[in-house]
């Protein structure tokens, strides 16, 4: 069954689920199987129910980035900071080859509120989808961070990450001439269920300016893919059929 995609600005509330962690790139050598949980989300006020238990892949990729979570959570972001409110959340084994990625500046300053830096950053995720590296179905560039609703071909989703952050980190030096540190080590990432799932995080991603009160509609930011204008790819057609409408 295809997902359909409605407007509607409605908000589901989340509670706040236990076992939260984050995570950092891995070698090559060491990735996860098809069916290893992917990471989760932290360091935000809002996610949504979450299954609990962890895997021999899971404590191989934690590794230091655990203490690195409880080191970030402590800090407060400065008043130039737009505070990233918690993506959905859920561990699981098992699902689509769609993942919903969230990725920080470093010390989460708000290089992506200059209009240069998020077109270019937009423009390295459509060079890379150009080159068939991914599929894009979703995704916001906020001021500290962004939310990337993707589906890696034929390509690991670790290496996709890695084309996206380098490949920008590498763009700002050269067409920019700025040598600076752009990224936070690592990612975080969930792996789509279902069509349900997936409706959850289109639905989180496009209202993650309105949230964050720096739009008033989801419409209206530039850097969403639910500003007009942006070319998307549908929603995957391996996902189980769900009930719940998209924003």
């Amino acid at each position: 069954m295809e997902c359909s995609l409605i407007g509607t600005t409605e908000v589901v509330p989340f509670p706040i689920s236990q076992g939260l962690r984050s995570t950092r790139l891995i070698p090559a050598s060491h990735h996860c199987s098809a069916e290893s949980p992917r990471a989760l989300y932290t360091n935000a006020p809002h996610v949504h129910p979450s299954q609990t238990g962890s895997s021999a892949c899971d404590k191989r990729r934690e590794g230091t980035a655990s203490s690195r979570a409880d080191e970030l959570s402590k800090k407060k972001p400065s008043g130039a900071e737009v505070q990233m409110s918690k993506p959905p959340s859920d561990r699981t084994s098992f699902g689509s080859d769609t993942y919903f990625v969230t990725a920080s500046t470093w010390g989460r300053r708000s290089l992506f509120r200059t209009e240069r830096m998020a077109r270019l950053f937009i423009d390295t995720l459509y060079h890379y989808r150009g080159e068939h590296k991914f599929l894009i179905h979703e995704f916001v560039v906020m001021p500290d961070h962004f939310h990337l609703l993707l589906a890696p071909l034929e390509i690991t989703l670790e290496r996709a990450m890695q084309l996206i952050k380098g490949g920008f980190s590498y763009r700002v030096k050269k067409e920019l001439g700025l040598n600076i540190e752009i990224w936070e080590r690592g990612y975080i990432d969930h792996r789509i269920r279902d069509a349900n799932d997936y409706a959850r995080h289109v639905e989180y991603t496009r209202l993650n300016p309105v949230r964050a009160r720096i739009a008033v509609t989801m419409e209206e930011y530039p850097h969403s893919s639910a500003h007009p204008g942006f070319a998307l790819d549908p929603c995957p057609q391996g996902l189980k059929p769900g009930a719940l409408q998209i924003a």
